[in-house]
Order: structure tokens, then C-alpha cells, then sequence
């Protein structure tokens, strides 16, 4: 019975381990808005990531994203303390790679799509304003995202939308 134990502690720590951070983070980029609407499949994320320690500050971000949408699903008692959590790891991970275009766009977008009453609204103007700064070198398929968001969100004047033209 012990060597039972010893056995699927190792696999339940195996199974932790087995994604690398890329794998990881398509994962999440993949389903974080599904997440928000599905139960499910931001628990699924959830159980992925909560455990996980000594990331890069952009899955350390996107952590912080999966668990404010978490903060949807949970008992109304614990929704703002799982929210305040999510923008704490978020703000973290921007703390500690202030100069990552995706992580100031994934705040961004996050901030834009809240509701006001959270009061998590304190980064939009910088958080665009670096974000249109670096537009030019992010890479190709943030290029896409940040384009294809600023001209369909309604968040931003044409002035702005000019600015990401690809």
C-alpha cells in the first residue's frame, strides 16, 4: 500500500510537470477567453497552472489571467479575494518584465473588458501607450492580436487604430 502511494504521488507530480511553457502557454492563449464563459475549461486551466512555481514572468501573467477568470465561476463569497489574487499575479509578472509588450497587452485587454465597478482600470493609458510604442518590434502574431483587438473592441479612436496598421 505505501509503494501504492509513492506511485501516484510520482505520477500526479509527473503529470504537473509534463507540459513545457510553450505547450502551456498555447494552451492558454488558446482557451483564456473560452475560460471566461466555460466553467469547465477554466478549471481545467486552473488545475494546470496553480501550482506552479519559478515560471517566466509571461506565464506567471497568464497565471494571473486564468485565475481572475476563475474569479467568474467561484461562490459569490470568494469571487473578489480570487479577482484581487489574479491582479496580483498579473501586476507581478509586469513588475518583473515591465518591457514584455504581450503582458501590457493582456493587462490591457483585461482592464478594457472588466467591469468598471473591480476598479481595475489604473494601467490603460500607459498600458497603451506602450503598447503602441512597441507595436513595430512585437512579433508578427502579437502584431495580429493587438491590431485585430484595437480595431474591433471599440475601446479606441481611429488615431489609435491608425497607429497599428499592418
Amino acid at each position: 500500500m505505501k509503494y501504492i502511494s509513492i506511485f501516484l504521488l510520482s505520477m500526479l507530480s509527473f503529470s504537473a510537470s509534463a507540459y513545457n511553457e510553450e505547450d502551456l502557454l498555447a494552451e492558454i492563449r488558446n482557451n483564456l477567453k473560452l475560460a471566461t464563459e466555460n466553467e469547465k475549461v477554466c478549471e481545467n486551466l486552473y488545475t494546470k497552472v496553480k501550482d506552479l512555481k519559478n515560471t517566466s514572468a509571461l506565464l506567471k501573467g497568464y497565471i494571473g489571467a486564468v485565475t481572475i477568470a476563475r474569479s467568474k465561476h467561484v461562490p459569490l463569497f470568494d469571487k473578489l479575494s480570487t479577482f484581487n489574487k489574479g491582479t496580483a499575479i498579473l501586476d507581478e509578472a509586469i513588475k518583473a518584465d515591465p518591457k514584455e509588450t504581450e503582458l501590457r497587452f493582456l493587462r490591457l485587454t483585461l482592464q478594457l473588458n472588466l467591469p468598471g465597478f473591480l476598479g481595475y482600470r489604473d494601467h490603460i493609458t500607459t498600458d497603451k501607450e506602450f503598447i503602441f510604442s512597441n507595436f513595430g518590434v512585437a512579433q508578427a502574431v502579437l502584431q495580429k492580436k493587438i491590431a485585430d483587438f484595437v480595431n474591433t473592441s471599440g475601446h479606441f479612436s481611429e488615431k489609435e487604430k491608425q497607429r497599428v496598421r499592418i
